[in-house]
This record gives C-alpha cells, structure tokens and sequence, in this order.
C-alpha cells in the first residue's frame, strides 16, 4: 500500500483529506506538527506529501514553504514528490513553492478525485 503524509493543520482538513486517500487505498501519514512531520518523513519515506502552505494553527511555528525546504535537506527524501496544497493560488505563491521544492501545486478547496487520480499516477498505484 503506497503511503501519502499529509501535512495540514485544520483537523477538519486533515480528517476530509485522510478518509478521501483511505478509500482510493492509501496508507495516510498525519503529523501533528513542524517537528514530528520531518520525523515522521525520515522514518516513514512516504510515497508522495501533501504539504499546506499556511500552517497557522501548529507549534512549532513553520510555513509550508520553510517546512518543504527542511524535507529537501533529507537524502531519502529528494525524490519524493512534495504536493503543495493551498487556497493561495496567485502565481508568485506557486513560484515560491517551486522554490521551496513542491513538485506540483494543488488548489483549495480540493477536488479529492482528481488528487485521487493523481497520486494513483504518481504511485503507479
């Protein structure tokens, strides 16, 4: 079963989001915070990370953009494709997630089917 990290800090998101991936058969990774997702990345090399980009709510205090760039420094993880999942959709966001080192970017609200479709591909699940 191929693993998907998503990394969100609305619990009502998050919960959306890990029933969606349970039932297109992935195995879902939630972190509870900045620490514990790079932690859990290293342990756990997911298939693929679903990142939100304004991480408000979490403690430690860590945006999307900053924590992507700390996932990039880990060896294990420089092929893992890093989602960038975000309701701030102007292009100098999506740039600022390229340069962070997000591989694809996905607007909110989620249209979950096709983010089904999508990780399928990248999983080749």
């Amino acid at each position: 079963m191929k693993k998907i990290m998503v990394v969100e800090d609305d619990p009502k998101n998050t919960e959306l989001m890990r029933r969606f991936l349970v039932r297109g058969n992935f195995e879902v990774l939630v972190p509870k915070n900045s620490t514990e997702a790079v932690s859990m990345a290293s342990e756990n090399v997911p298939d693929v990370i679903l990142m939100d980009l304004c991480l408000n709510e979490w403690k430690p205090p860590a945006d999307g953009y900053e924590l992507t760039v700390e996932l990039r420094k880990i060896p294990q993880l420089n092929a893992v494709p890093i989602i960038a999942v975000s309701g701030l959709n102007f292009e100098k966001d999506k740039e600022k997630a390229k340069n962070a080192g997000c591989t694809e970017f996905i607007d909110k609200p989620v249209d979950y089917l096709k983010l089904i479709d999508r990780l399928k591909q990248l999983t080749d699940a």
